[in-house]
């Protein structure tokens, strides 16, 4: 009995391990996830963008990407601040972060901008903003995408680890 205990306690080690192995965690200390997004990060504040923290204990991530969405926009997912080739040794951006660190790709978001553009939605309705983050295995060397969709179709094959927290915000 003792025997079979002692593997059995073995075994959810390993899995435990892996799992730790395998962990992104994504913070901010604007608010928690599922909280409101603070007015000053948004169309009716500075529009700046919130602080974010990352953890990962993967040793082989390359470049982490950002994908900042709204998918409750009334002509579907409307993308905020999307972002590629942030180098491995970053884990935070500070609050209106610019300049972005060095080798980071910022591609046009549905504004049209390549930076970030914070909560604007319609009045009335309570939209979702999810924080998406990639850990991938390269830093992309690819043609520079020209939406979201196309950034996230060339990550496909590089993505180690992915994390999300997910804020929310209306306008009054």
């Amino acid at each position: 009995m003792q025997k079979y205990f002692i593997s059995v306690v073995l075994f959810l080690c390993s899995i435990h391990l892996a799992f730790a192995e395998n962990t992104l965690s994504l913070t901010s200390t604007a608010t928690s996830t599922g909280g409101m997004v603070p007015v000053l990060y948004t169309c009716d504040g500075k529009n700046v963008s919130p602080q974010l923290a990352w953890k990962s204990q993967a040793n082989n991530i390359k470049s982490f990407a950002l994908v900042v969405s709204d998918p409750d926009a009334p002509s579907g997912t409307f993308y905020h601040w999307v972002l590629y080739n942030i180098p491995s040794t970053i884990s935070e951006f500070a609050e209106g972060i610019s300049p972005l660190p060095t080798g980071t790709i910022s591609i046009n978001n549905s504004f049209g901008h390549a930076n970030y553009d914070g909560p604007c939605p319609p009045k009335g309705m309570l939209h979702h903003y999810i924080f998406t983050l990639y850990g991938l295995d390269s830093v992309l060397t690819i043609p520079t995408p020209n939406t979201a969709k196309e950034l996230i179709d060339a990550m496909k094959g590089h993505i180690i680890q992915k994390t999300e927290t997910t804020m929310v915000f209306s306008r009054t």
